[in-house]
C-alpha cells in the first residue's frame, strides 16, 4: 500500500487575502464563481482520525492548502486538538499570512501547540516590510501580522518568517532578515516567486515582476546562498534539533516524485485525498491537463477509507507507472519530474 506519513490538509477554502497569484481569486480580485467555500466539518475530522490512527503513523502534518489559509477556520484550535489527541507526537505547521484573529486567540494558539521534544509551527508570510509587504499580499495589515507575531512568540509559540522576493521587495532582504531575528523567530526562509510577471486585476491594474529577483538567487554569489529554498536558523540548539529529530524519523521512498519520497500526500476540506496539491488543484479546477482522471472515482473520504484510497491501483499503479515513462505535464511543470 502507499506510504503515508505527511499530511498535508487544506482545512477550509476561506481566505482574508487576495494574493494575485492564488487560484482562488481573478489576479488579486473576486473571488473565482466555481469555488465552493467551506470549512471542514469537525466531526468529519475525528471519524477520520479515528478510522486512519491504527493504519498510518502520521508523524506531521501541514495546514496548508490551495484555496484557504488555516486561521480562517471558526474552529482551527479544536481541529489541532483533535489531532493532538490521536497523535500527541505529530509536528504541527501552519503556514498562514498571519493577518487575522484576536492577540488573545494567537496566545491559545501557541499554548496548544506547545511541545518541547518535537517541533511545531506557525510559518508566517511576510513579502517585504511596510511599504511593499502588500503588494503581493493584499488585503493584509502588515502591523498586525507583526503584533501577531510578537504575541504568539511570547506565549511560547515557535514562528518562522516566510518570504517570497519580488523584483520590488528584493532589495529589503537585510532588513527582514534582522526583523525576524528581533522578533524572536527561530528562521526565516527565502524563497524565489515561481511566476516571471503577475497581473494584478484590481482598481489599480499592475504587474508584479520577479524574474531578475529570481535569477539574482540563483547565481553562486548571491549574499544569502546558502540559504536558498532553507531556512536560515536564528536558533541552533533546541528548535534546529527537534526539527531535525522528527525529519530523520520519516520514511524516505525512492521515487521521482517528491511527494511520495516524503510520504506526503494532500487533503481538502471537501474530503478528497491527492497525490500533491498541484494535482488537486488542478483537478478542482477541471484543468487536468493529461492526468489520468479516474483518480476522481476513488478519492473521496466521504465514500472510502483512506487505506482504500491509498490501496486502489490509481495510487499502486497508475501513478507510480506514469512517473516511470511519461510523467503527467503537471509533474513535469511544477516538480521537474521527467
Amino acid at each position: 500500500m502507499y506510504t503515508v506519513e505527511e499530511l498535508q490538509l487544506d482545512v477550509t477554502s476561506h481566505c482574508n487575502a487576495k494574493c494575485p497569484g492564488c487560484a482562488r481569486n481573478e489576479g488579486g480580485g473576486k473571488t473565482v464563481s466555481w469555488l465552493n467555500l467551506h470549512h471542514l466539518d469537525l466531526t468529519f475530522w475525528n471519524n477520520f482520525l479515528i478510522d486512519i490512527k491504527n493504519k498510518f503513523q502520521i508523524k506531521r502534518i501541514r495546514f496548508n492548502g490551495n484555496y484557504g489559509d488555516a486561521i480562517m477556520h471558526p474552529d482551527l484550535i479544536d481541529v489541532i486538538k483533535t489531532f493532538r489527541t490521536h497523535y500527541p507526537k505529530a509536528v504541527i505547521q501552519i503556514p498562514t499570512n498571519g493577518s487575522a484573529r484576536s492577540l488573545d486567540w494567537w496566545k491559545e494558539l501557541a499554548s496548544v501547540l506547545d511541545n518541547s521534544e518535537y517541533y511545531s509551527e506557525v510559518q508566517f508570510a511576510i513579502d517585504g516590510l511596510e511599504d511593499t509587504h502588500s503588494i503581493w499580499r493584499q488585503n493584509t495589515d502588515f502591523n498586525k501580522i507583526i503584533k501577531n507575531i510578537k504575541t504568539f512568540i511570547e506565549a511560547g509559540g515557535m514562528a518562522q518568517i516566510v518570504t517570497t522576493l519580488f523584483d520590488h521587495n528584493q532589495h529589503q532582504v537585510d532588513e527582514i532578515v534582522n526583523m525576524a531575528y528581533s522578533l524572536g523567530c527561530t528562521s526565516i526562509f527565502l524563497r524565489p516567486s515561481y511566476h516571471d510577471q503577475t497581473p494584478v486585476n484590481t482598481d489599480k491594474n499592475f504587474v508584479i515582476y520577479a524574474k531578475k529577483t529570481r535569477e539574482m538567487m540563483e547565481k553562486a554569489d548571491w549574499k544569502y546562498n546558502k540559504m536558498y529554498n532553507k531556512p536560515l536558523w536564528f536558533d541552533n540548539n533546541s528548535s534546529l534539533k527537534a526539527n531535525q529529530k522528527i525529519h530523520n524519523q520519516i520514511v524516505k521512498n525512492k521515487s521521482k516524485c517528491p511527494w511520495i519520497r516524503d510520504s506526503l500526500i494532500q487533503m481538502d476540506c471537501w474530503g478528497n485525498v491527492w497525490p500533491c496539491c498541484h494535482i488537486g488543484n488542478t483537478n478542482t479546477r477541471n484543468q487536468s491537463f493529461d492526468v489520468d482522471n479516474s483518480i476522481l472515482k476513488i478519492n473521496s473520504l466521504h465514500k472510502r477509507s483512506l487505506d482504500s484510497i491509498m490501496s486502489d491501483s490509481w495510487f499502486t499503479k497508475t501513478l507510480p507507472e506514469s512517473l516511470d515513462s511519461k510523467p503527467w505535464d503537471i509533474c513535469q511543470q511544477r516538480c521537474g519530474v521527467v
